[in-house]
């Protein structure tokens, strides 16, 4: 069995990876030759939201089922630049794949794949992961602008300590969590540079959980 690469290259990007209850998940799909050169096209698209579910086996042993559950598809054409946009209305809170899919003129396929998280909204979500996670919506923040922090725990309606440090503490503050996530939003200032980071602090009995991210 020989197999061929596709004439094409796809490129799916989500604007952020997060993203607020409510609000719509925008992915560029780009479609290029192997010079990088555009390729109009008809990408195929499916949103696989990724469902979680606690088993045991018949020993009694514990373990954690994902389930990928499609909630949409699709297709997206690029233009003769080779671009084109997914715009899908928010699916509800949760994390989502977002797979692509084009075929070059011989029938050969490429696939893409990229990934997004939306905060829950006035409802909690009902997931359950294994570390406490957080999920910034940009890279990197610039004094003025606002960052968007989603905490995934694995503790429903925790109360989590939110902290911004650098050369010292910026800020404090304790986060009530809406079932296993919840939505945080720091202010940037002059006051982080060079380096600050966002840190989430969880303590479950003996058990302490921490995770952070730096902002610049």
């Amino acid at each position: 069995f020989l197999a061929t690469q596709s004439d094409l290259k796809l490129r799916l990007d989500a604007d952020q990876s997060l993203y607020a209850g409510g609000k719509a998940v925008e992915v560029a799909v780009t479609t290029t030759d192997h010079d990088n050169k555009p390729q109009p096209a008809s990408v195929q698209v499916r949103v696989l939201k990724l469902e979680t579910e606690e088993k045991t086996t018949k020993d009694g042993d514990e373990y954690t089922e994902t389930r990928r559950v499609p909630v949409f598809t699709g297709s997206v054409k690029t233009d003769a630049a080779g671009r084109g946009k997914l715009s899908l209305p928010s699916p509800g809170d949760g994390s989502y794949e977002i797979e692509g899919q084009v075929a070059d003129k011989a029938g050969r396929e490429t696939r893409d794949f990229t990934w997004a998280w939306v905060a829950a909204g006035d409802e909690g979500g009902s997931y359950r992961y294994g570390a406490m996670e957080l999920l910034l919506d940009k890279k990197v923040y610039r004094p003025g602008q606002t960052a968007k922090a989603l905490i995934v725990s694995p503790i429903a309606n925790a109360s989590v300590l939110v902290t911004v440090e650098g050369e010292k503490l910026h800020d404090a503050r304790i986060v009530k969590l809406n079932g296993t996530s919840g939505l945080v939003e720091i202010a940037a200032t002059e006051a982080y540079k060079p380096n600050a980071f966002i840190s989430a602090s969880l303590v479950n009995g003996k058990e302490f959980m921490q995770t952070e991210r730096s902002l610049n």
